[in-house]
């Protein structure tokens, strides 16, 4: 079964899965628009899946694909649609842009060797000039978005002497707030910050039906002592529009979020509230 197949055929037409989903009579002769890759169409019986889950974005189905079946792959790029059956041209949401300050390695105060002039009285007069070290020095601006920083995190291209400004937040240096998730303890309550780690698996709250995903654990480390990134009920349906993906397919997937540490009362188990369904991104 797959969970990324957006369209379907109904009577020689292409149909997305928004498209069905609006129907207030949809049709049931559905077949998959897919093809192999010597051109062999599929037409399979195919049928919808989670319309209202709030863990796998709705898509179509089929038991019965033909070997090599691209699902619908160039059918969806024949009619310049999206995975989510949408035909609006888009971008996977890569989260908020971040500025980050570096400085340069130079420790010297930035003064080259003087050069002298003459006053009108004739006597020289010792005049410092900028040298290379002062622009070594200078601070650089540039920017990121909260997906690419995630690369360059586990890449290790952060510098973790720099400054990072978050959305509605001072300036701080990235070795305080760009953090895995699976070294925070209680002692981090409070902290608002990036944090990242990958994904295990995700569970539902059944009481307040808050989605947790659960990240891998330190090596000696108990799961359920690890942060977990928390995705309210009411956020589930922006978070996977937003990353133009289901939260039940992130497993096994590095993920990043903007988010502050909580401690629960009754569990004292950890985990990270996002208060923006956009300050939240994942490396496919």
């Amino acid at each position: 079964m797959s969970a990324t197949m957006r369209y379907a055929l109904s009577q020689g037409r292409l149909l997305s899965i928004s498209q069905y989903a609006d129907l207030p009579d949809p049709p049931q002769d559905l077949t998959c628009p897919g093809q192999d890759t010597h051109g062999r169409l599929c037409r399979a019986p195919a049928g919808p899946r989670a319309l209202k889950s709030k863990h796998v974005r709705p898509h179509f189905w089929s038991r019965k694909h033909i070997t090599g079946c691209d699902e619908g792959d160039a059918a969806e790029r024949a009619v310049k649609g999206h995975r989510d059956g949408s035909t609006t041209t888009r971008t996977r949401h890569e989260g908020p842009t971040l500025l980050l300050i570096t400085t340069g390695p130079g420790t010297s105060t930035g003064m080259a060797t003087p050069t002298s002039r003459t006053q009108a009285a004739g006597r020289p007069m010792a005049t410092a000039q900028p040298g290379p070290d002062s622009r070594r020095n200078a601070p650089t601006r540039s920017t990121a978005t909260l997906a690419s920083l995630l690369t360059r995190a586990l890449d290790g291209r952060l510098d973790p002497h720099a400054l990072i400004e978050l959305p509605g937040q001072r300036p701080g240096f990235v070795n305080q707030l760009v953090r895995l998730a699976n070294t925070l303890t209680s002692a981090h309550k409070g902290l608002r910050a990036c944090f990242y780690g990958k994904v295990t698996n995700y569970a539902e709250n059944a009481p307040t039906k808050s989605i947790f995903l659960h990240m891998v654990p330190q090596p000696g480390t108990r799961p359920k002592d690890t942060a977990a990134i928390m995705i309210r009920n009411d956020q589930a349906l922006s978070v996977q529009d937003n990353l133009d993906a289901s939260i039940g397919d992130l497993a096994g997937h590095h993920v990043i979020a903007i988010g502050t540490l909580r401690v629960s009362q009754k569990t004292d188990s950890l985990y990270i509230a996002i208060a923006d369904t956009s300050h939240i991104a994942y490396q496919p």
